[in-house]
């Protein structure tokens, strides 16, 4: 996974107050899970996606597009505070193999100078009562 450094997003400044991400990872056994929680840090809103669907958004607008805003901003303090959003109802997105969580980043306004995504996506595994 290619890291987006701080130099590399300073681009979107005055140009586009949005930004996509795409992070994929592989599942060994995605029946093992019965939940997900996606532990979220994020400056000013975002909508995230797992495999193509919309599975959490905060500070989104309802119609999104290339160039949304975030409905508000986030205080720094709040932006670098996790945030838990449970996924337990998209479970049944998760599958083994490969799979895409995507984030669609999104500033406060055009001339935001400060964007952070930083995503975690947590699966719960099922309990068989194995000891």
């Amino acid at each position: 996974m290619k890291l987006l450094w701080m130099h590399d997003l300073a681009v979107m400044r005055d140009m586009n107050p949005s930004v996509y991400v795409r992070i994929p990872f592989e599942v060994a056994d995605s029946w093992r899970f019965d939940g997900l929680i996606l532990q979220k840090k994020y400056e000013d809103g975002f909508a995230a996606y797992l495999n193509g669907r919309l599975v959490a958004s905060a500070n989104a607008p309802a119609q999104l597009a290339l160039d949304s805003c975030a409905t508000k901003g986030r205080s720094v303090e709040l932006a670098l505070g996790s945030q838990e959003f449970d996924l337990d109802s998209s479970i049944d997105v998760l599958q083994s193999g490969r799979n895409v969580l995507a984030v669609h980043g999104l500033n406060v306004t055009l001339s935001s100078p400060n964007l952070l995504i930083l995503p975690k996506l947590i699966a719960k595994e099922t309990d068989y009562g194995v000891k």
